[in-house]
C-alpha cells in the first residue's frame, strides 16, 4: 500500500461518461491494453474449458471477453451503470452506433494462431454473453439478483478498486467476489497500481492504492492461490502508475 492517499473531490457516478472512458482508455491497442491481452489470452488457456462466468463490474468493455468466450459457455455481464449496460447490449446486438472494437480482436485473433476469422471470434463472444445486469458489487447478496449463486470464472478487471478509496470497503467487496467462485475454480482481476484516483476526462473518480505484495496478502488471505501476475507500466499523469493482473485458484 501507497503511504500517503490523495485527498480530493470525486465526480459522482452520475457523471461518469462511458463513451468518454472507452476514448480515453481503449481508443487503440497501445503496449498496456496489449499486456492486457495477452494476460487475459494466457490465463484463459490455464483456465481451459467452463461452463459459467460471471464479470463484475465489466463498465463498458468486452475486451476482457474475447480469450473468455473461447472458453466459457456462458458468460454473465454485470455492471452498476446502466450506461455501461447499454453500450454493452449496443455491440452484442452488432448495432451501428456500437463502440469499434475491431482492433482488439484482430490481435486477440493474431495470438490464437489458429487461422480463424475475426468475424467468428465476434459471433463467438457476442454468443457467450448469455445476460447483461445490473449488479452492485457494495451491496448485500441479497440486493443482487442473480441465478447462479457461484460460478466457474469470477472475473473483474479495474472494477474493485476503483469504486472506492476504502480499503476496508475493498477488502469487503472482493471477499464478495470471491465467495461467487466455486470450490478449486478461478478468478481474474486487474487492478491499477498505486492509484491515488483515475480520471475519465476532466472527472475524477476514486481508487484505493495497492500494489502487487498488497494484492498477494488479500488474496491469499481469502484463500486463493495465485496462479499467474502481469504488471504493465503506465506513464500518463492520470493518477495511478501501472496496471495489476492477477489469475487465482479458489483453494
Amino acid at each position: 500500500m501507497s503511504e500517503r492517499q490523495l485527498v480530493c473531490e470525486y465526480a459522482p457516478w452520475e457523471e461518469f461518461s462511458p463513451r468518454g472512458y472507452l476514448h480515453e482508455y481503449y481508443d487503440k491497442v497501445g503496449p498496456e491494453n496489449e499486456a492486457l491481452l495477452r494476460f487475459l489470452h494466457e490465463a484463459y488457456n490455464i483456465i481451459g474449458p467452463q461452463n459459467s462466468m460471471l464479470e463484475v463490474g465489466g463498465g463498458p468493455t468486452i475486451y476482457q471477453l474475447i480469450s473468455a468466450s473461447q472458453k466459457i459457455k456462458r458468460i454473465t455481464f454485470s455492471d452498476y451503470l446502466p450506461g455501461n449496460l447499454e453500450e454493452v447490449r449496443l455491440w452484442q446486438q452488432d448495432h451501428s452506433e456500437a463502440y469499434d472494437w475491431s482492433e482488439f480482436f484482430t490481435y486477440v485473433q493474431q495470438l490464437t494462431e489458429n487461422g480463424q476469422p475475426i468475424s467468428a471470434l465476434e459471433e463467438m463472444t457476442r454468443r457467450a454473453i448469455d445476460q447483461t445486469l445490473l449488479y452492485d458489487v457494495k451491496a448485500a447478496d441479497s440486493e443482487n439478483a442473480l441465478e447462479e449463486d457461484q460460478f466457474d470464472v469470477v472475473s473483474s478487471c479495474f472494477c474493485l478498486d476503483s469504486i472506492t478509496p476504502d480499503e476496508k470497503v475493498l477488502r469487503t467487496i472482493t471477499r464478495r467476489v470471491v465467495d461467487r467462485v466455486k470450490q478449486n475454480k478461478y478468478l481474474v482481476l486487474m487492478a491499477l497500481s498505486e492509484a491515488q484516483y483515475y480520471k475519465v476526462g476532466d472527472k475524477t473518480f476514486p481508487a484505493v492504492s495497492l500494489n502487487e505484495v498488497f494484492l498477494e496478502r488479500l488474496l491469499s488471505e481469502m484463500k486463493m492461490k495465485i496462479l499467474k501476475q502481469g504488471k504493465v507500466e503506465h506513464q500518463a499523469e492520470q493518477g495511478y502508475n501501472g496496471l495489476l493482473m492477477c489469475l487465482a485458484q479458489k483453494s
